[in-house]
C-alpha cells in the first residue's frame, strides 16, 4: 500500500469513524438515494475533527466497517460532510477515493469560496456556482485566469463589472464556461461601466441560459447580433434604478425589450424594476403567454394581463413609493380569477380590498405585504381583519408588522380554515418573550390548533447576558422562569399550541 501523508490519514480515519458510528443505519444509507451533498459540503457537527477523536479511531474500528467494502452511495453520503479542502486531501487515500472525491454528486451543489476557485475549477467536474467581483468574490482578472482552460460545468455564474477593464475579461469567462455546458443561470451587474455593447452580445447569444438577472447601472442597448437566437429563457429579472444623463428619464432599456421579444414563448417568471418615470407597457408582458409569476410596480395597463392563462403569482409595489394604486391595477386585481399567491404594497388598502372582491380570493393560498406597518392600528391591519373570511383557502399570511388585537381575534378555523402559517413582527417596545404569553397570542394559538406563528424573536441574536438592551435585561416573570430559554439565538421561530409533529420544522416550539 502506498505511503500516505499524515493529513490524508487523518481524513481517512475521520471517514472511518463516521461510517462506524452510522453502521447501524447502513441499510438506510444504501436504499435512500438522495443528492449526496444537499446544499453543499459542511462539517458534521456530531463528529468533530479533533485530536481526541482521531486517536480514538483505530484498527479495530476499521475492522467493524470495511471501508472499501461499502457501496459508493454510502461513501458519498459521508464524504459530503467533509470540508472542500479535506475532499482534495482524501483523493490521496486510494484510487477509488480519488475517483469518488470528484463525483458530480459531491460538487453539483457547491458554491465555491474565494480561496478554492483555482483548485476546484481545475479538478471538479461541476459546481453550483461562484461569484466574481461581488462581496466575497474574486477580482475579475483572477476569475478569468482561473477559468481559462477549465472543463468544470458551472451552473450559476455571478459577475459584477467594477471597472471598464472588467468587460472583456467577463466576456472570456462567460464564453469559456458556456462552451463546456455551463452558465444555466447568469447574474450580471454592469455597475458603472458604460461600454457594454460587446458583453450584451455575448449574453444575448448564450443558448444554454435559462435564468438571467441583469442589474444595469445605465440603460443597456439592444444586441446587434445577426445570429438567430431561439427562445430559451424561463426567468428574467431586469433591474435598473438609476438614470443616464444624456437619455430621457422615461426611456425603457432596448435590451430589456429585446429580451422579452426574443424569449416570449418560454418565459414563465418576469421581475422588472425601473425608475418610477419608466412605464413598462403591459401589452409587452401580455404577449408572454406562458407567464406564471410577475413582479413589478402597479400599472394602469394591468387589465391587459387578464388574458394570460397561467398567471398565478403576482408581487406588486406602489408606483412611486407611496402613490395610490392606479384604477387599472385595481381593476386587474378585482377581475382576476386564478391567482394563487399575491404580495401587495402595505401603504394602500385599496389593492387588498380589490383582491378580496375577486374570484381569486376563493383560491388564493398565500398572501403577503411589502414594507413595514409599524403601528398595530395601521389601516391595512384593520382592513385585513375585515376581509379575511373572503380568503377561505389561505394557508400562509405574512406581514412585517405586529398583529393588531382585531386581527388576532379575526383569525379562526371559521374565517381561515386552512391557515397554517402566520408571519409577523414581534413588538419592539416590550418584552417579546412576555408577548408570546399574552392572552391574545395564547388565545390565537389555542383556537387555531394547526397554526404556526412565525416570529423573528431576536433582532440581534447572541446571549442576553452579553447585551444591555431593554429586552435582554427584562425581569418579567416569564424570563425569570426561563421557559423557551433557547430563543435568544435569533432568527425566525415558529410557535404553536401543538407539540412538534412530523410536519413541523425543527424550530417549532409549543407555547
Amino acid at each position: 500500500m502506498p505511503t500516505l501523508c499524515s493529513s490524508a490519514i487523518h481524513v481517512l480515519r475521520f471517514v472511518v469513524l463516521v461510517l462506524s458510528s452510522l453502521a447501524c443505519h447502513f441499510e438506510e444509507f444504501a436504499i435512500a438515494r438522495v443528492p449526496a451533498c444537499g446544499p453543499g459540503p459542511t462539517q458534521l457537527a456530531a463528529f468533530p475533527l479533533c485530536s481526541e477523536l482521531l486517536r480514538e479511531s483505530s484498527i479495530d474500528r476499521m475492522d467493524r466497517v470495511t471501508l472499501l467494502g461499502l457501496p459508493d452511495d454510502a461513501l458519498l453520503r459521508v464524504l459530503a460532510y467533509l470540508p472542500l479542502r479535506e475532499l482534495f486531501v482524501c483523493r490521496q487515500v486510494c484510487r477509488r477515493f480519488r475517483s469518488l472525491c470528484l463525483h458530480p454528486d459531491l460538487w453539483r451543489y457547491v458554491w465555491l469560496p474565494q480561496s478554492l476557485v483555482r483548485a476546484a475549477l481545475s479538478l471538479a467536474p461541476c459546481l453550483a456556482g461562484f461569484v466574481g467581483c461581488l462581496g466575497d468574490g474574486l477580482p475579475m482578472k483572477e476569475v478569468a485566469a482561473a477559468v481559462a482552460g477549465t472543463a468544470c460545468v458551472v451552473d450559476d455564474l455571478r459577475l459584477t463589472l467594477v471597472e471598464q477593464e472588467d468587460v472583456p475579461l467577463a466576456e472570456d469567462v462567460i464564453r469559456q464556461l458556456a462552451a463546456v455546458g455551463g452558465v444555466r443561470i447568469l447574474y450580471l451587474h454592469t455597475g458603472c461601466t458604460t461600454r457594454t455593447a460587446s458583453i450584451i452580445e455575448v449574453v444575448y447569444s448564450l443558448d444554454n441560459l435559462q435564468e438571467l438577472v441583469i442589474e444595469a447601472g445605465a440603460p443597456l442597448p439592444a444586441a446587434c447580433n445577426n445570429v438567430k437566437v431561439r427562445s430559451h429563457l424561463t426567468r428574467l429579472e431586469y433591474v435598473r434604478k438609476t438614470h443616464a444623463p444624456a437619455i430621457p428619464a422615461d426611456t425603457l432599456d432596448p435590451f430589456f425589450l429585446q429580451l422579452v421579444a426574443t424569449h416570449a414563448s418560454t418565459l414563465e417568471h418576469v421581475y422588472v424594476d425601473f425608475p418610477f418615470e419608466v412605464v413598462v407597457p403591459m401589452s409587452l408582458l401580455a404577449g408572454i403567454r406562458g407567464l406564471r409569476q410577475l413582479t413589478c410596480s402597479l400599472n394602469e395597463g394591468m387589465p391587459q394581463l387578464l388574458s394570460l392563462p397561467d398567471l398565478v403569482s403576482v408581487d406588486f409595489w406602489s408606483c412611486d413609493g407611496g402613490d395610490l394604486a392606479p384604477p387599472g391595477a385595481l381593476d386587474f386585481l378585482r377581475q382576476s380569477s386564478q391567482l394563487r399567491t399575491a404580495r401587495l404594497p402595505d401603504d394602500d388598502t385599496a389593492a387588498l380590498v380589490a383582491l378580496s372582491e375577486s374570484r381569486s380570493a376563493g383560491v388564493l393560498t398565500s398572501l403577503s405585504f411589502r414594507g413595514a406597518c409599524v403601528d398595530d392600528d395601521a389601516p391595512l391591519l384593520t382592513s385585513l381583519a375585515a376581509v379575511l373570511p373572503r380568503f377561505p383557502s389561505l394557508a400562509e399570511l405574512q406581514m412585517f408588522a405586529e398583529p393588531s388585537a382585531d386581527l388576532l381575534r379575526a383569525i379562526s378555523p371559521t374565517s381561515a380554515p386552512h391557515l397554517t402559517r402566520l408571519t409577523v413582527l414581534a413588538p419592539s417596545d416590550r418584552c417579546r418573550h412576555a408577548w408570546l404569553h399574552e392572552p391574545g397570542i395564547q388565545d390565537l394559538l389555542r383556537r387555531n390548533s394547526s397554526l404556526h406563528l412565525c416570529v423573528q424573536f431576536s433582532l440581534h441574536g447572541g446571549d442576553p447576558k452579553d447585551c444591555d438592551c431593554s429586552w435582554c435585561l427584562c425581569k418579567c416573570g416569564w424570563c425569570s422562569w426561563g421557559c423557551h430559554s433557547d430563543l435568544y439565538s435569533g432568527g425566525f421561530r415558529k410557535f404553536a399550541s401543538h407539540a412538534r409533529g412530523a410536519g413541523c420544522s425543527v424550530n417549532c416550539y409549543q407555547v
